[in-house]
């Protein structure tokens, strides 16, 4: 029997299951039944599917590792054209999974129909897209840096992933729909210096220090928990320097979100 190509409809289907991974795990199954019933609805087998999901994993740039030198042509391109294009790409794929009756939820999970739910999901209305689009494109983002970070807090090396948060260099208001997923564009922080960093109160430096604003006072708490890291480089990503942060998005937030000295 010939070998039949993998449609660009099929490989966005794909690309939803990548970037919705079944939680708490962090890869789909054979066994999983949303990847039986999209195997059964595009004529291919289990494995075929998840080796599909692992493919498109292997060809994001935003990942460390340099695997996605060798993928498929397919993934490669629907891989770009979600990076550059990410809310147009994941409604695509919304809708490319609506009709073979499987649906991502709001909290951003694949679901399969059940035997109390109807065969095919209600139509997907503008509003409920949007809600899901956004989480899906979040949850991507915070993934590869969780990633890229060893899942520890770039500064303090704190790893409860309760307490991490993938901070934007350049503000998501201020970035292109492609900055904002590009992990050179994050920073994996603890909760108290992405709050810091969101408001300016620290940045970096173009060797990766901190730099504290001197909007801070000195006072003992402050000092321990702020000033203290003045001068203090952060750890890397894993991986390539084209996943480290960019010094383009540091200079941004140094220009115009850091609070300079009056």
């Amino acid at each position: 029997m010939p070998r039949r190509n993998w449609t660009r409809r099929e490989t966005l289907m794909a690309l939803a299951f990548y970037l919705c991974p079944p939680l708490p795990r962090k890869n789909w199954d054979d066994n999983d039944a949303e990847v039986r019933l999209l195997a059964e609805r595009i004529g291919r087998s289990e494995s075929a599917v998840c080796l599909k999901i692992g493919n498109l994993k292997a060809c994001d740039p935003n990942r460390s590792g340099s695997g996605f030198s060798h993928a498929a042509t397919m993934d490669a391109r629907v891989m770009s054209e979600y990076l550059a294009e990410p809310d147009e790409i994941i409604s695509e794929a919304m809708w490319e999974l609506e009709e073979t009756g499987i649906q991502i939820s709001y909290d951003g999970r694949i679901e399969a129909p059940s035997s109390s739910r109807p065969d095919r999901p209600q139509q997907l209305g503008l509003e409920r897209v949007e809600q899901v689009r956004q989480r899906v494109n979040q949850d991507y983002f915070r993934s590869v840096l969780l990633a890229n970070y060893g899942g520890a807090c770039c500064l303090t090396g704190v790893s409860v992933p309760a307490l991490l948060t993938a901070s934007h260099i350049k503000p998501w208001s201020a970035a292109t729909p492609s900055e904002r997923l590009a992990s050179s564009n994050g920073l994996l922080l603890n909760a108290l210096h992405d709050r810091a960093f969101d408001r300016g109160l620290i940045t970096l430096d173009d060797c990766y220090r901190v730099v504290v604003s001197s909007h801070v006072p000195h006072t003992p708490a402050n000092d321990q928990w702020l000033h203290s890291f003045a001068g203090r480089q952060i750890h890397l990503p894993h991986g390539e320097e084209f996943i480290w942060p960019s010094r383009e998005f540091i200079h941004y937030h140094n220009d115009c979100v850091f609070e300079q000295c009056a």
